[in-house]
């Protein structure tokens, strides 16, 4: 039962908070109208099939198929009508930098023990090339025809797609987003800076530092990088210099 004090005609704080906590724990809303026009067949589940435990980004979609990897150490191929696994390829380490998928081969990072670059027939799972570039920190990247990788070391490190082949090297620090591309040219960032690098050399044409770190990938769109930082803000800046365009809390 409910007591109450009543002092000079008014309820105590505990009665009050007591009233409302009953009322609220007694209700029990109806349920949500659901207008006629979106009163259609609910979603079904098409398919099912085991991919992995956490599975990393990218996911690669592409010819019907579904390409995926996670901390279980295989890449799997799995196609899209059926959700049948048509081929599995196991690795060394875990992929912590998603699956991408170009022309006609598949290409994942794997880290410790054995930090990997792996190119695999999309087709079959069979292994085309791999290479050690240390442990990486982001997702890979295809950015003006060369697979990108940053690498805990803190450098990006650009890789031919045919043969894995280096093609340069540059130090930019810790990375924790994909690179992007940026007119004809590359824009990643560190954990407190944006640089745009030449897409054919690997040089530094640009740097900005960024106050907050940028977790995720940034966006191109309209010659502008688009970027929200961990300093609660959302900028764009201009893909050819990196200056702010604009800048909103």
């Amino acid at each position: 039962m409910l007591k109450s004090t009543v002092r000079g005609g008014a309820l105590s704080l505990a009665a009050l908070t007591g009233t409302v906590n009953a009322a609220c724990t007694n209700y029990h809303p109806g349920p949500i109208a659901v207008p006629a026009d979106a009163s259609r067949a609910a979603p079904r589940e098409v398919w099912q099939t085991r991919a992995g435990r956490t599975i990393a980004e990218p996911v690669a979609v592409a010819n019907g198929m579904i390409y995926a990897a996670g901390v279980d150490r295989v890449v799997h191929a799995i196609t899209l009508d059926s959700g049948r696994v048509r081929w599995g390829f196991r690795m060394t380490g875990m992929a912590l930098g998603g699956v991408i998928r170009s022309d006609s081969s598949v290409y994942v990072a794997s880290s410790r023990p054995l930090n990997h670059v792996i190119a695999l027939n999309a087709a079959t799972g069979v292994k085309r090339w791999s290479v050690d570039v240390g442990e990486p920190t982001a997702p890979l990247a295809l950015v003006a025809g060369m697979l990108l990788v940053p690498t805990r070391k803190g450098d990006l490190i650009a890789l031919a797609p045919e043969n894995g082949m280096m093609r340069w090297r540059r130090r930019i620090g810790y990375a924790r987003s994909a690179a992007v591309p940026a007119g004809r040219d590359i824009a990643i960032a560190s954990l407190d800076s944006l640089f745009l690098i030449s897409a054919s050399d690997g040089r530094v044409l640009h740097r900005r530092t960024i106050r907050g770190v940028v977790l995720g990938a940034w966006q191109e769109a309209r010659g502008l990088l688009f970027g929200a930082t961990t300093d609660s803000a959302v900028m764009a800046v201009r893909a050819s210099d990196l200056s702010t365009a604009w800048s909103a809390r």
